[in-house]
């Protein structure tokens, strides 16, 4: 109310001055003895009560959308259906911001021209306020950001000069992307008593934990963006041309979790439907429903189809995205005006990729293999201070991708002919950096590295949709359920674990992914996989060997969200615990689509009797041991370890 009485008087004044002006110029056109005099005079009170009023709306307008920034509770002026708030401060700040500066911009709509000129220069300041505060809320809470967007219906009656400044509202068909970034390790080694060496952590103040980032883009044909989003777009990995509703400012943008958006009677007038009609959009095509019922309906069949694992939605072949012959694009990229050469030949890249195709082959049972192409000449990109100014090493990454693309694609080739592309690059940061897309087709090798055979397995794991496989390791003695610490790097078995290459070839093909992932990418057959959640009496044979047959995988849904996989191990004979023992991973929060922190339990301390945390290389659950799960009612007891035809197996008992 107050900000409406001293616009209404700021009004009031201007017209009065209008009034003033014309008076003063009809003086001036009379005898010279008076010519200045009233101007002077008149226009000295208009500029007095122009600038007082201003001053007061600007003092009332700062203070207003100021006065959020002591409070720490949640500000909300929408439906909780429709909001849900983080409850940060900067959060709950930038929401009021917004939502005041929504009321004002829509105030200063209804003006007429003539008034909105008075306005001018304080539409623009609140617009720019809006903007800065709109943006931080995109990035820390963008289902509230969208939901504070003006709509077309809101913007009608902004002039040019404020709509500039506010955010556009996209609907479309793009590449959602979730990535992850990590520094490349070097990874200290330790001797073993049959000479092997093997990858371990045991020496960590020698050596800086591998660092990641795991971050979402947005990549359509206008380049790359920061993509943040919630709820169901959350529950999935990497998907290509997948319909995205959102809203934009700059390189940030904040998308909804429904592939649908329903348009309100505004907009669907706008691409000449009825108000009455019920309209949504799924990318950029309008559907027209027969009612609200209907459009829930295939509102959740579509979100059902986005839960579904792999980029592309292949309902006769679930798991297309990593089975099957494999094109790879090997591309080398060059800064502009940077001369120096690709760190790595042609004839490395070829003997890395052919050791990952083996990789694979020997992990899927020839299910999915590699047909490389090794692009010579390099592509060039933007000069190198373009990618260190960036605000992070992932999003440098991120558009040298793109750009390194879009390159390859105006030299004549065409990406989408490839399903996985590789770039390598000069060493540009402080370390060697690689970024792997989860699920999705782009690897970005930033760096010089002696050897990339286990990268490049462990990379392109990531494109089949293989998060990281972590340790959970607890005090020696106690509940390995109990508090602990997840180290993300800490399965060092696991092709997922540590992202180092290891002492030998050997080393990188014993490195199996875990009976989880198998599963997930469908290498594993139907018979092969059991359902234990309701208990039984188990011969569990070892997964990792090309030729594996039987049994190679139980599962048991805990009740909490979690399932415990059980997987057996056969080619580290040097390691008792995994020789005649099972691993159990925990694994949170899954979907047919995504999952949550893959877990390897540690179970079996012998080894590392006082040493520290995560500090062991027998984890697995030995021969005639147990594990228990208390609150969910679970025992896996691993009963005796044997072998017949089929090969080396332990015996799983487990009761429910």
């Amino acid at each position: 109310m107050i900000i409406k009485l001293l616009l209404a008087i700021y009004v009031t004044i201007e017209e009065s001055c209008e009034t003033a002006s014309f008076v003063s110029n009809f003086y001036r056109s009379q005898e010279s003895m008076r010519r200045g005099s009233s101007k002077v005079y008149k226009n000295n009170i208009c500029l007095l009560a122009r600038v007082t009023a201003a001053c007061l709306i600007g003092v009332v307008l700062t203070g207003s959308l100021e006065a959020q920034a002591h409070e720490n509770k949640c500000q909300s002026g929408i439906s909780d259906s429709q909001i849900h708030n983080e409850c940060s401060d900067d959060s709950s700040r930038n929401i009021f911001m917004v939502k005041k500066s929504n009321e004002l911009l829509q105030l200063y709509a209804g003006l007429n021209k003539k008034h909105q000129r008075f306005f001018k220069r304080i539409a623009i300041h609140v617009a720019k306020s809006r903007r800065t505060a709109l943006k931080g809320l995109i990035q820390s809470n963008p289902k509230d950001a969208f939901f504070l967007s003006l709509t077309p219906g809101n913007r009608v009656g902004l002039p040019r000069f404020v709509l500039k400044h506010l955010e556009s509202r996209e609907h479309k068909l793009a590449d959602l992307i979730y990535a992850i970034t990590e520094t490349l390790p070097v990874a200290p080694k330790v001797a073993l008593p049959d000479g092997q060496n093997m990858l371990t952590d045991a020496e960590p103040k020698e050596t800086s934990p591998p660092h990641f980032t795991a971050s979402w883009s947005l990549r359509d044909d206008q380049g790359i963006r920061q993509a943040f989003s919630y709820g169901a777009n959350r529950r999935h990995q990497t998907k290509f041309d997948t319909s995205i509703h959102g809203i934009a400012l700059d390189d940030v943008m904040a998308i909804t979790d429904s592939p649908l958006y329903l348009l309100d009677a505004f907009e669907a007038r706008q691409l000449g439907f009825k108000p009455d009609q019920v309209v949504a959009l799924h990318g950029h095509r309008p559907i027209e429903l027969a009612d609200i019922t209907e459009y829930d309906l295939l509102r959740q069949e579509l979100i059902d189809q986005i839960l579904r694992f792999g980029p592309i939605y292949r309902p006769n072949n679930p798991n297309a995205w990593a089975t099957g012959l494999k094109r790879i694009a090997a591309i080398k990229i060059t800064y502009r005006g940077d001369d120096r050469e690709s760190p790595y030949s042609d004839s490395d890249i070829n003997i890395w990729l052919g050791a990952a195709n083996d990789v694979f082959r020997a992990n899927s049972q020839d299910r999915t293999s590699f047909f490389p192409t090794i692009f010579t000449a390099p592509f060039e990109v933007l000069p190198a201070g373009a990618y260190t100014s960036a605000s992070s090493t992932d999003i440098a990454i991120a558009i040298m991708s793109d750009q390194a693309i879009q390159s390859f694609r105006s030299a004549g080739y065409n990406p989408d002919d490839y399903d996985r592309i590789i770039i390598f690059a000069p060493q540009l940061f402080d370390n060697p950096e690689a970024r792997g897309e989860l699920g999705g087709k782009v690897i970005t090798i930033v760096g010089d590295r002696e050897n990339l055979m286990a990268t490049l397995a462990h990379e392109l794991g990531h494109t089949y949709g293989f998060a990281h496989s972590t340790l959970y390791s607890t005090l020696f003695g106690t509940d390995p359920l109990g508090p602990g610490t997840s180290l993300e790097f800490g399965d060092i078995w696991d092709m997922m674990g540590i992202a180092s290459t290891g002492d030998s070839v050997a080393d990188t093909h014993r490195r199996h992914f875990n009976a989880f992932f198998k599963n997930l990418a469908g290498w594993l057959p139907a018979a092969s996989v059991v359902d234990g959640t309701l208990g039984g009496d188990f011969f569990l044979y070892g997964h990792d060997n090309s030729a594996a047959t039987g049994l190679r995988a139980i599962f048991v849904e805990a009740g909490d969200g979690s399932v415990y996989w059980i997987g057996k191990r056969n080619q580290f004979p040097e390691n008792i615990s995994m020789t005649k023992g099972v691993e159990i991973r925990r694994v949170s929060d899954y979907t047919p689509a995504s999952y949550g922190p893959v877990e390897l339990l540690d179970l079996d301390h012998g080894w590392s009797r006082g040493a520290p945390v995560g500090q062991t290389t027998y984890h697995s659950l030995a021969e005639g041991n147990t594990f228990t799960d208390a609150s969910n009612g679970i025992t896996i007891r691993a009963v005796f370890a044997g072998s017949d035809a089929a090969g080396e197996f332990v015996r799983v008992f487990i009761t429910r």
